[in-house]
């Protein structure tokens, strides 16, 4: 992603803001120059009237279009973002898996959020105010030369001065206001994390460590804010005095002129109006030059952490039916830990294979490696006897679905996270004893779930989960401890359920609960880095 084709993206509308921009800059030259014809003019009354009332006309058609601008700009702004923002979320969806691990949710929505922001400041603001500000500067330098070329002079001399100067300290902004976005994201995160422990923190004995902890990322972050606007602010105070030295420096020089006879009145008026206009739109030049600080800071989180780290697809082949799967394992790693030395598992339509183990021997591991949730160089993984990197993503888990321990659950109505994906919720689903707590519910299946679930317990995720797969058809489905949360009589009901929907399909479970693995026609053993088939009654 690049400046250029965001803005090729949105040209329309940036031309169009442009245009508004550059009118209102227009009215707002020609005001001082319809003045001076008003004071000038003293032979009819009826000119003077006339100007008079042009002049009125100019200041109205000059607020009329800010207006018209500012509405166009927030209605831009609102769909800009939007739009930008759902589409850095779907480059999201699309990061690997382990970098979404590292990198955190929390934190990549809240650089999400900011980056747009930064975004909008180029597209929608900076470059149309730029242009406006640019037309300004050069119509008033061609008006003061024809009234006296020192003066057009200085105002050339100022310009690059001035640019240069703020080029300079954006250079030290633009490190800045990125370790600025960094920290905040990352504290927020964690901020976020702690917030979210409703039922500690309605019971800690005391509020002190968690205050502290608190005040460590809050303070953090309004350290980093501090830092950073404390410079800018500084840098463009000194600036903005110097500007405001060669302002009154040229004010006396107009003065100067006037007292000499030079010029006349109107000309004295006219010039003194329009040296305000060029230092006011100088210092907003300014401002826009401050405020784009976070472009670049913008780009390179976007390129470097979103758009370099895309799961990598190089299949070709679309995946119809699920028929078999053939893992051969070599050396399964996670990071310099060994996992799993060797060892084969096989797994064909209809099967109920249990994958039993300690705690940490790579279960989990091993079976996220089939919808390639995570990879292997040297783990091969065959379905229907073609390697899997030969399917493509989209196909392959199209088929396949894995659910972890910790459940998936939205903060939408219970009947909406158990469509999801489906919108007819199933009788076969509804039916179950296990879902008669969500109907009895004071607004049954249309209660909405708080943020973190925190209105269901531990066991109700897992089945709102469960129910949802019901609710689903996939050719392989791996459930990694999907109901250590539920009653094992509750749990036994689901599996079965389960078992019964999805008959001629692969089944995959990760458990500890001997009842499951027993109900399973296949079971493989890691032990010792090991994986190995076993007897179902082992």
């Amino acid at each position: 992603m690049n400046p250029k084709k965001l803005i090729i993206k949105h040209l329309n509308k940036i031309i169009l803001i442009t245009i508004l921009i550059v009118v209102s800059t227009v009215l707002n030259i020609s005001g001082p120059i319809i003045l001076k014809r008003l004071i000038s003019e003293n032979d009819s009354d009826s000119i003077e009237l006339f100007n008079l009332l042009i002049y009125f006309l100019i200041i109205t058609l000059y607020y009329l279009s800010l207006y018209i601008f500012s509405k166009l700009q927030t209605n831009f702004s609102k769909k800009f973002k939007e739009q930008e923002t759902l589409e850095l979320y779907r480059s999201v969806f699309k990061m690997d898996y382990e970098t979404l691990l590292k990198s955190q949710m929390t934190y990549l929505v809240s650089r999400i959020k900011s980056v747009v922001d930064s975004f909008f400041s180029i597209v929608g603001q900076g470059l149309s105010r730029i242009l406006a500000l640019g037309i300004t500067l050069v119509t008033i330098i061609i008006i003061m030369s024809t009234y006296n070329k020192y003066l057009a002079l200085l105002y050339i001399i100022v310009i690059p001065i001035n640019v240069l100067g703020f080029k300079r300290i954006n250079k030290k902004l633009t490190a800045r206001s990125s370790e600025l976005q960094h920290v905040c994201a990352d504290n927020f995160k964690n901020i976020i994390s702690f917030m979210s422990n409703y039922e500690y923190i309605k019971q800690a004995q005391s509020d002190e460590v968690l205050y502290q902890y608190l005040s460590e990322y809050v303070t953090r972050i309004e350290n980093e804010n501090s830092k950073l606007q404390h410079y800018a602010k500084t840098i463009g105070l000194f600036l903005e005095y110097l500007l405001k030295l060669v302002e009154v420096c040229i004010f006396m020089f107009i003065v100067y002129l006037f007292t000499k006879g030079t010029i006349d009145v109107s000309v004295f008026i006219m010039l003194n109006l329009l040296n305000s206009i060029f230092y006011s739109s100088l210092k907003s030049i300014n401002e826009v030059n401050i405020n784009l600080r976070d472009i670049k800071a913008s780009f390179n989180f976007v390129n470097d952490l979103i758009l370099q780290n895309q799961e990598v697809d190089n299949g070709n082949l679309v995946l119809q039916e699920v028929e078999s799967i053939r893992i051969d394992v070599n050396d399964l790693k996670y990071g310099k830990n060994l996992l799993i030395q060797s060892g084969n598992l096989n797994a064909e339509k209809g099967d109920k294979v249990a994958i039993i183990g300690a705690s940490g021997v790579g279960k989990s591991s091993l079976l996220k490696m089939i919808p390639r949730l995570i990879s292997s160089n040297t783990t091969r993984i065959l379905i229907n006897n073609i390697q899997i990197e030969q399917i493509t993503l989209t196909s392959l888990r199209k088929k396949i679905l894995y659910l972890s321990q910790t459940p998936n659950i939205f903060p939408i109505t219970i009947k909406e996270n158990l469509c999801l994906e489906n919108t007819n919720l199933a009788d076969k689903v509804i039916s179950l004893k296990t879902f008669e707590k969500f109907n009895n519910l004071e607004n049954g299946l249309d209660t909405l779930v708080v943020e973190g679930a925190a209105n269901l317990s531990g066991g109700d995720r897992q089945k709102i989960v469960l129910g949802r797969l019901m609710n689903s058809n996939y050719d392989v489905i791996i459930l990694d401890e999907a109901t250590n949360s539920i009653d094992e009589e509750t749990s036994d009901e689901l599996i079965q359920k389960v078992f019964e929907i999805f008959n001629d399909k692969i089944i995959f479970i990760i458990t500890h609960n001997e009842n499951i693995a027993e109900k399973c026609n296949k079971k493989y053993k890691i032990d010792n880095k090991i994986i190995a088939e076993v007897a179902t009654n082992e």
